[in-house]
C-alpha cells in the first residue's frame, strides 16, 4: 500500500487534472524535485483560529499530564498512609500480650503491679462478666514499647499469680489459636 507522501509521485506521470482536483490542490514541484500537494494559503482568520486551535490543544495536554501527576500522587500518598497504618497496626499488636487463667479474685491493680516491671504499661483491658459483676478470667496488657511485651511474654508465662499459673502469650498467636478453633468447629459441623 502506498504512502500519502509517495502519492503525489504516483500521481505526476498520470498528469491527470481530475485525480489533481479530486486531492484539492495543484500538486507543485519542490525545490529538490519531489513533489507535494499544494494547499491554498491560509487567510488571517484561518491563521488566528489555527493558532488557537493549537494553543487549546498545547492547554489540554498539559492538563492532561498535570491530572496524571496529581493522581499518580496521589496514589502514592495513599500507599504511604496505608503502609504507616499497616506498620501502626502491627506494632500495636506486637506491645500486646494476652493474659489466661487470671484468679477470679484478682483486679486490674494487681495485673499492672506484676507486669509494669517490664515497661511502661498503655492499659489493660480485661473483660467483665455482667452477671456475677467479676472479670472472666483473662486480660490484655497492651504496652507502650513491644520490647517490654516480649520481655513480659518471656519472663511471665505460667507464673504463680493469685495461686494460679497465669498464661501469658502474644496477641497474634492467640489470634491464630481462636482462628484455628474456629475453623476446627466449623469443619466438625459440616
Amino acid at each position: 500500500m502506498a504512502s500519502l507522501a509517495s502519492f503525489p509521485q504516483m500521481l505526476e506521470p498520470l498528469g491527470s487534472p481530475t485525480l489533481q482536483m479530486m486531492l484539492g490542490g495543484d500538486i507543485m514541484k519542490l525545490e529538490n524535485g519531489q513533489s507535494k500537494l499544494g494547499l491554498p494559503p491560509l487567510n488571517l482568520e484561518q491563521q488566528e483560529a489555527l493558532q488557537k486551535a493549537k494553543k487549546y490543544a498545547m492547554e489540554q495536554s498539559i492538563k492532561s499530564v498535570l491530572v496524571k501527576q496529581t493522581i499518580a500522587h496521589q496514589q502514592q500518598q495513599l500507599t504511604n498512609l496505608q503502609m504507616a497504618a499497616q506498620r501502626q497496626r502491627a506494632l500495636a499488636i506486637m506491645c500486646r500480650v494476652y493474659v489466661g487463667s487470671i484468679y477470679y479474685e484478682l483486679g486490674e491493680d494487681t495485673i499492672r503491679q506484676a507486669f509494669a516491671p517490664f515497661g511502661p504499661i498503655k492499659s489493660i483491658d480485661m473483660s467483665w462478666d455482667s452477671v456475677t459483676m467479676k472479670h472472666k478470667g483473662f486480660a490484655f496488657v497492651e504496652y507502650e514499647v513491644p520490647e517490654a511485651a516480649q520481655l513480659a511474654l518471656e519472663q511471665m508465662n505460667s507464673v504463680m499469680l493469685g495461686g494460679r499459673n497465669i498464661k501469658v502469650s502474644d496477641f497474634s498467636t492467640l489470634m491464630c489459636r481462636l482462628y484455628d478453633r474456629k475453623q476446627t468447629k466449623l469443619l466438625s459441623t459440616a
